[in-house]
This record gives C-alpha cells, sequence and structure tokens, in this order.
C-alpha cells in the first residue's frame, strides 16, 4: 500500500487489471495445471482436491467475504477507516 500511494502522489493512476488480461493468465494457469497434473499424481491429487473445495467455497465467498469487502471499500472511500 506504501508503494501504491507514492506512485498515486506522484500522478501515476492505478487501473484494475484489464478482463482479457486476467483471462488469458487463467487459461495460461490452467494449461500449467493441467500438464503438472498429468506428469506428478500427488500434485494432481492436491491440486484436484483444491480446486473442489475452490468451488464449493465461492458460494461462501459471494454472500459473506465479497459482501463485507464491498461494504469496507465504501467505508474507506467515506474517510471511515
Amino acid at each position: 500500500p506504501d508503494a501504491l500511494k507514492k506512485i498515486a502522489s506522484e500522478g501515476g493512476k492505478i487501473l484494475p487489471w484489464p478482463q482479457d488480461v486476467m483471462t488469458a493468465a487463467f487459461a495460461a494457469a490452467n494449461e500449467v495445471y493441467a500438464e503438472t497434473s498429468a506428469k506428478n499424481p500427488t500434485f494432481k491429487k492436491v491440486y484436484d482436491s483444491m480446486v473442489a473445495f475452490r468451488a464449493n467455497q465461492y458460494l461462501w465467498f459471494q454472500f459473506s467475504e465479497y459482501t463485507m469487502d464491498t461494504f469496507m471499500m465504501g467505508q474507506q472511500r467515506q474517510g471511515m477507516l
């Protein structure tokens, strides 16, 4: 955060990742995971378990974590933090 504040204070623009960059990075990462899973049974076992957990947890994140994060960002913008 200190580095981001410095960049912003010196006129730099801090922008979110573009959607196409995130999509490409996600696809590339999944390729690496698939290749590694094919070569390493231990990685595959751990990765498959993590993927199942992640898929199940996104429902919770949508209702709890995302809502709270959005609320807290609003509080910060209002100078409450």
